[in-house]
């Protein structure tokens, strides 16, 4: 469970170190002060170096206005009209007055193919350094011969004059206005408004040069074209005449009566066959009636009143005597022959009909052929008549448009009039010395804060008891700082002597943390380890054996490093001395080996070389009955372990404690050993008491940490008396 809660802590410490520290790092810029102040200057006298270096520049400016306003001295449509007044014609003339054919007329105007500050093959050689051999040959008297140089071909020095001359032109449209400002930048004063008023100059011209010969291309243009259509002219205006000649002609309003009359002829013949098939129809039903008898159907057919009378006369004879009968038969024959004189009229109507019909085809065929002939040739006319028309409306516009341009010729104005002329410039616009400096002094100011973080961001160590106990998850109970002494034998005696100084203030505060930790159960077997050597554990075991004695406890200090053996050092002790192996293996007794230094007031049992591997000696059932036997008569174990990284003793010994200290190096050990040393004792479930920051340096500890050793040390230094 402990372990668990431990390792949380550690994830979350973990979690809480990725976030921004904006203390910490502001004390870091303040502790490298020096360095960003150093890295800033550094920056600034480079820019000042550099810009000593450096050819002033001085600009001159012109101002052109663009004069939308298109004056018509005479009202006639112009060739080239005046500029419009949108966003794109704008940027066009910023385009224009920036292009390298107008740039390449001031280059050839000027002659700046000629002038070293345009021309970079004239500069060159001329700022030629003699090389390290020749003056080496003129040191010994030794004549040089005289250096040659690539030939450019003068186009290419031409176009680079160009290049350099566009470079320095700035070309720039005033906000909501038809203005443009021009500036150019030069070592020489004069140069620069002379190039800015003769580029002004050029551009106005080339405006007028572009009309003129959009005029004279026009003019010379129409006059060919008018001569064109003159000759097409003329040549449908014979085609009229020619057509007119060899065709009879007549009129429009002639041409309609004779249609009008065609049109009444074909009616008279199309009447005369509807009307011979009525006949034809007439007689077929009479055929039939009479067939049948049907004298009241044939009457009503016939509708002749003489056919109607000799009708009337048969229906009116009555009777049947003998006189009746040769009455109505001769009424009857009479009848009859009326209606047969009736049938031979309709044949001859019908026969007529036919003959009218059959006579009028030919004469509609012709008439039809004659009209349409006409109305051919009247069209063919009509365009004939629309073509000449049109070629003479073309050649009157063209001929006019022609008139018009040449009136032009005399009369153009440029688009655009040179608002303000460019004057000499008092100051040089480069090099900017404030801009430069400050942008040097600010840059470095970035470059050396950043240097500075990430140099902190890359140490690894620790320098203060928060950021330790961020990192691991683990207290910090105390902070511990380097003894001012040169040999470890004197350390005993510094601390006694100055009870109140910082480091034995540190260690007391370190025993009083570790005595609270646990006020029920305070722990009596304390193990002192490490992650790697010379991290201070055996110095703090030692102050802390010395600082809990003091209070009239009895105290053991047992050296479990038997390899390194480092209490000999502080003690005075020989390596051939007997000691804790001895004692574990009955070879001596405990009273005959335990050291007792009076001076500190705590017993040492000194480490001995053993014949077997040091773990098995503390996994032993003999080294358990020894810690335990060792509970019955002192108040306080300290165990001084190897580092726990170096050798798995450390971890076997602490399982027999009450409580683990842990040492780490100030400023020294690894967060990544750090890390690894304790979970070395988390795998075996030991009871991890705290940490201790040993071997802080106060000097440097007072400029690290907020809220660490070195604020303590501050508002307690005057309470210690080193």
């Amino acid at each position: 469970m402990q372990r668990r809660e431990l390792h949380s802590l550690f994830e979350m410490a973990e979690i809480d170190r990725s976030g921004l520290d904006f203390n910490a790092m502001l004390t870091t810029i303040q502790r490298r002060k020096w360095t960003i102040i150093a890295v800033t200057a550094a920056f600034v006298a480079y820019a000042y170096w550099h810009l000593q270096a450096q050819t002033p520049l001085y600009p001159s400016q012109a101002t052109v206005v663009l004069d939308t306003k298109d004056d018509q001295v005479i009202d006639i449509q112009a060739v080239s009209s005046g500029l419009s007044s949108d966003y794109f014609t704008i940027n066009t003339e910023v385009e224009i007055l920036k292009s390298r054919r107008l740039l390449g007329r001031l280059v050839d105007d000027m002659n700046l193919v000629q002038d070293p500050d345009f021309n970079a093959v004239l500069r060159a050689r001329q700022d030629v350094k003699p090389t390290l051999m020749m003056r080496i040959r003129e040191f010994i008297g030794l004549p040089n011969e005289p250096r040659t140089f690539p030939d450019v071909p003068a186009e290419v020095q031409r176009n680079q004059t160009i290049d350099n001359l566009k470079r320095r032109l700035r070309v720039d449209n005033i906000d909501a206005t038809y203005v443009f400002d021009m500036s150019i930048s030069t070592p020489d004063r004069q140069k620069s408004a002379d190039l800015m008023n003769r580029l002004a100059d050029l551009y106005i011209l080339e405006q007028l040069e572009a009309k003129f010969e959009a005029t004279q291309a026009a003019t010379t243009w129409l006059s060919g074209r008018v001569a064109d259509l003159k000759i097409a002219l003329e040549r449908a205006e014979a085609k009229v005449e020619a057509f007119s000649a060899t065709t009879q002609l007549i009129s429009e309003e002639e041409l309609e009566l004779e249609s009008r009359a065609l049109k009444e002829l074909r009616d008279r013949a199309d009447q005369y066959i509807v009307q011979a098939n009525e006949t034809q129809v007439k007689l077929d039903k009479i055929n039939e009636a009479r067939a049948a008898q049907n004298v009241d159907l044939i009457t009503q057919l016939l509708a002749s009143p003489r056919v109607t009378r000799a009708a009337r006369q048969v229906t009116a004879i009555q009777g049947d005597s003998q006189q009746a009968r040769q009455r109505r038969t001769l009424a009857l024959t009479n009848y009859w022959n009326e209606v047969e004189n009736q049938l031979v009229q309709l044949r001859q109507q019908r026969e007529r009909l036919r003959s009218q019909a059959q006579a009028a085809g030919p004469a509609v065929a012709e008439f039809e052929s004659k009209i349409e002939q006409q109305g051919k040739d009247l069209v063919v006319l009509r365009q004939l008549m629309r073509e000449a028309e049109a070629s003479r409306l073309i050649y009157e516009h063209f001929l006019g448009r022609m008139k018009e341009i040449s009136v032009q010729e005399g009369i153009q104005s440029a688009d655009a009039r040179v608002l303000s002329a460019a004057i000499p410039s008092r100051g040089s616009s480069y090099p900017k010395w404030g801009q430069t400096l400050m942008l040097a002094f600010v840059l470095g100011g970035m470059v050396g804060t950043g240097f500075a973080l990430w140099r902190e961001s890359r140490t690894s160590t620790f320098r203060s008891a928060e950021d330790l106990e961020k990192a691991t998850g683990v207290r910090v109970l105390g902070n511990i700082p380097r003894a001012p002494i040169r040999r470890r034998r004197d350390l005993l005696n510094y601390v006694i002597k100055k009870p109140s100084s910082s480091l034995a203030e540190s260690v007391r505060d370190l025993r009083t943390s570790l005595l609270l930790a646990d006020m029920h159960a305070p722990p009596q077997v304390i193990v002192s380890s490490s992650s790697v050597p010379k991290e201070g554990k055996t110095t703090l075991t030692v102050l802390l054996a010395q600082n809990s004695a003091a209070l009239g406890k009895k105290v053991l200090v047992v050296e479990c490093d038997l390899r390194k053996r480092t209490l000999d050092a502080y003690f005075g002790g020989s390596q051939e001395q007997r000691g804790l192996i001895s004692v574990l293996y009955g070879e001596a007794d405990f009273a005959d080996v335990v050291i007792r230094d009076e001076m500190a007031g705590f017993d040492i049992l000194p480490g001995e070389e053993s014949p077997v591997n040091a773990a098995d000696v503390f996994s032993s059932l003999q080294f358990g009955q020894f810690v335990d036997a060792m509970r019955e008569h002192y108040d306080f174990i300290i165990i001084d372990t190897p580092p726990v990284m170096a050798v798995p003793d450390a971890r076997l010994i602490a399982s027999l404690g009450d409580a683990l200290i842990y040492s780490v190096a100030w400023d020294r050990t690894s967060r990544d050993v750090v890390r690894a040393g304790l979970h070395q004792f988390r795998e075996v479930n030991v009871p991890m008491m705290g940490l201790a920051l040993t071997q802080i340096d106060v000097s440097k500890a007072s400029k690290y940490g907020y809220g660490g050793y070195g604020q303590y040390y501050k508002v307690g230094k005057g309470y210690y008396k080193n």
